[in-house]
């Protein structure tokens, strides 16, 4: 046996687990916990082996399939699997073992360095070899700073990494940021609301040839073509229809919507399984990803959003890299537009012809408000009733720490209650200068409606209802579809107003 005096640990304790059949083991003093496994968000083009991220006390831990990294046969988790939870340059990372053993004092008498291969994992990917019980007992030592060798070069950024997260968390509580979430699989994901220009319904997607393979092609959208981008496809994933089959339900695909974004000066649609919410969140709860997963440039992720103290995790798209240039190149080229287009801001939409909407439903007819009184788009929590209010108004919420009252749609247009459902949202307006919550039944989309398009209410609507509440109605697709457009100003009494 022959031991090398510069075969140094660091530590004569090393924490010992099991992956494969093999016994490895790391230094103790490169292991900051050892923890059960958590539920893993999965991040879109990121390295194989890495499995995605996960809540580490509110904070985001990247986790690397060992098995995968070090090329041995893969297993599912179960109740031994365990997260052995390193000290990494620009943070904590995870590796995902089959079972921990035990954490032992080891004499350097006993270490080697390892040959080219021991057993089926190679020797890169080791520091040495503790031979035990005189041989008969044989822990592998693994060398993280290996096995990890992508993190090498992000030891100079990890200053500018903590620096951003410091920024970020010296911020006020105040300093927000407003995203669209959506969902592909079963991940969730956001864009800054003000990079999206509309979301609208999937209508018959016409194939566009000599385009990159995520551009799965255009419609007309006002008479312009616009190209869609399939999100699935781009971060290398089944398309809906591969993943469940011909008998996808009706269901899956109805919820698809198209969000019509800004990607760097081209307007593209991008097609998501879903479109969940509009939220509000501070930016003390954004924080740049892992530099792990950052070592890969192709993930598109700018940052990682906290809910819920860390248990729900949002992977923000940085639109300005989802596209390549390349690829915008022969998009523009494939549809015959030009490279600068003229992007309409919100002072634009305002003063134009059209109008952009929250489009949603209250007893399965669809109304919209218009988007600049919207503040955000909630899910339901707790509300708390108020007494001697009228029946519509549901009661208060806590909205980050500001008191809103709610107003039930349903109750406010004399129609049947109904028990509260997944779908219903609270949609936060802005009611003369007051923040109120209005409960729908669903969001469905924000679309754009030409002025041109709207007619006044007529009678035979607003004969049960009080005609007040209504600025006109909208008709689409030559008026097979009908949305009333509400003044949300008029929904609360004076009285109402004023309490």
């Amino acid at each position: 046996m022959t031991t090398k005096d510069n075969l140094d640990l660091g530590s004569d304790q090393i924490v010992t687990f099991h992956l494969a059949g093999e016994e490895l083991a790391l230094p103790i003093n490169s292991v900051q916990e050892i923890i059960k496994l958590t539920d893993i968000i999965q991040v879109p083009n990121s390295a194989d082996y890495i499995d995605g991220i996960g809540n580490l006390r509110g904070g985001i831990l990247p986790i690397v399939n060992l098995r995968r990294k070090l090329g041995l046969e893969e297993q599912a988790a179960n109740e031994a699997t365990r997260i052995v939870v390193l000290h990494t340059p620009g943070g904590a990372t995870g590796f995902m073992v089959d079972s921990v053993s035990e954490v032992m004092h080891i004499e350097k008498d006993v270490l080697e360095h390892p040959p080219e291969m021991v057993s089926t994992i190679q020797g890169q990917f080791l520091r040495g070899i503790a031979k035990i019980d005189d041989g008969k007992r044989m822990v592998l030592i693994l060398s993280e700073q290996h096995i990890l060798s992508e993190l090498s070069g992000f030891h100079d950024n990890e200053s500018e990494h903590v620096k951003e997260e410091k920024n970020l968390n010296n911020r006020t509580l105040f300093d927000s940021e407003q995203l669209v979430t959506f969902h592909i699989g079963h991940e969730e994901f956001a864009i800054n609301i003000m990079q999206v220009k509309e979301i609208i319904r999937v209508t018959e997607i016409t194939p566009l040839p000599k385009s990159p393979k995520h551009t799965v092609g255009v419609i007309s959208l006002r008479n312009q073509l616009l190209p869609i981008m399939d999100l699935r496809i781009l971060f290398d994933q089944k398309t809906i229809l591969q993943e469940f089959g011909p008998d996808i339900s009706q269901d899956k695909l109805d919820a698809q919507r198209i969000v019509v974004v800004d990607l760097g000066g081209t307007l593209t649609g991008i097609l998501v399984d879903s479109v969940s919410q509009v939220l509000t969140l501070e930016k003390n709860l954004i924080v740049p990803p892992p530099a792990i997963i950052q070592a890969n440039n192709r993930n598109k992720l700018r940052s990682v959003g906290k809910l819920e103290n860390g248990k729900r995790l949002l992977m923000l798209l940085d639109t300005e890299k989802l596209v390549s240039d390349s690829d915008k190149k022969k998009i523009e080229d494939a549809i015959g537009v030009q490279e600068e287009k003229e992007i309409m801001s919100n002072d634009m939409i305002q003063n134009s012809d059209e109008l952009q909407l929250v489009c949603f439903k209250v007893d399965n007819e669809e109304y919209a408000i218009n988007i600049m009184k919207v503040q955000e788009i909630i899910r339901i929590n707790e509300i708390t009733a108020v007494p001697k209010t009228k029946d519509y108004m549901k009661g208060i919420i806590n909205l980050r720490g500001t008191v809103v009252p709610v107003v039930d749609m349903r109750s406010r247009f004399n129609l049947t209650k109904l028990e509260q459902i997944e779908q219903a949202r609270i949609v936060v307006a802005n009611i003369e200068g007051k923040t109120t919550g209005l409960i729908v039944d669903s969001v469905t989309e924000v679309l754009r409606l030409s002025r041109t398009q709207i007619e006044a209410t007529p009678s035979a609507v607003t004969s049960n209802v009080d005609g007040r509440f209504f600025e006109g109605i909208g008709k689409l697709n030559n008026g097979k579809r009908i949305i009333v457009l509400i003044s949300v100003d008029a929904l609360l009494s004076n009285e109402d107003k004023a309490a």
